[in-house]
């Protein structure tokens, strides 16, 4: 790969070397590559962040304290950071809503029996071992009380009932 300046001198060459580019600058005083001469006296200097925030968001969101920690343990990181952490992509991604107000439990029914809900369901794909296809379940209102029966047939709901 080569890279070249607005004047089409080369800038610098990255040949291939196990799958990676290493880039080899090149000597402003002489045009030459450091490629051609490998200890060229010629120093580039490169600034590395101290930003908190750009750091923790370069570690994949990596919590604060842990992006701290990793400058013992990590070549390249400064070992001093600064700065807040302040994410706005970490803050909205931690909120939580608050729960929803339960509604007040009230019964419609003031004895048991006076209110029952039904529901006819089926036809089951697969039939149960007794060969039911359908089931009615029956709750009553007031006492919350629940019963479902296995039906073979939709014909036989008003016998459940």
């Amino acid at each position: 790969m080569r890279e070249c300046g607005p004047q089409g001198r080369i800038v610098g060459l990255a040949p291939e070397v196990d799958h990676l580019y290493p880039l080899l600058l090149a000597n402003p005083d002489t045009s030459e590559t450091t490629i051609n001469r490998p200890h060229s006296p010629t120093t580039y200097l490169a600034s590395v962040s101290t930003s908190l925030l750009l750091w923790h968001q370069c570690l994949a969101h990596l919590g604060p304290a842990a992006t701290r920690g990793l400058t013992k343990w990590c070549a390249g990181i400064p070992a001093r950071l600064t700065g807040e952490c302040d994410c706005i992509d970490c803050l909205d991604g931690n909120q939580t809503r608050k729960p929803f107000t339960p509604l007040p439990i009230t019964s419609r029914s003031s004895r048991p029996l006076e209110l029952v809900h039904s529901d006819l369901s089926g036809r089951i794909p697969s039939s149960s071992l007794a060969g039911s296809k359908y089931y009615i379940i029956f709750i009553d209102d007031f006492t919350r009380f629940t019963m479902i029966y296995f039906l073979k047939k939709k014909s036989e709901a008003l016998k459940a009932f």
